[in-house]
């Protein structure tokens, strides 16, 4: 008998499987998708806080959460819950972030 063959007392063995990993592009996705679910929730629970008299979310972590792409989930809640529309002081560093926020995108890009 030759050393790979198989013979019906003694089959090989099924191939191990090892589960697919969603390829880079995928996972990215998802966790930007997460990202602006968690900035959603944020924007929303502060101004719940706010109608409250709660301890609030800090501007600086708010825009914080914007900036690491969750700016589409920050200006959904901005206007769903009609929360920091009209504040000049928080609208602007809002729109620079969602204007400068596609440079790490093309930053990467670049670098690669």
């Amino acid at each position: 008998c030759e050393a790979g063959a198989t013979s019906w007392w003694h089959p090989r063995p099924p191939p191990l499987r090892i589960p697919s990993v969603p390829s880079l592009p995928v996972l990215c996705a998802i966790l930007i998708a997460v990202i602006n679910a968690v900035t959603f929730v944020a924007f929303g629970y502060d101004k719940r806080c706010a109608r409250l008299d709660r301890r609030r979310v800090p501007e600086a972590t708010l825009l914080g959460m914007a900036w690491i792409t969750g700016c589409i989930g920050g200006w959904i809640a901005m206007r769903m819950f009609r929360h920091k529309t009209r504040k000049k002081r928080f609208l602007v560093p809002m729109v620079l972030v969602t204007v400068l926020n596609p440079l790490w995108l093309l930053l990467w890009l670049w670098v690669r």
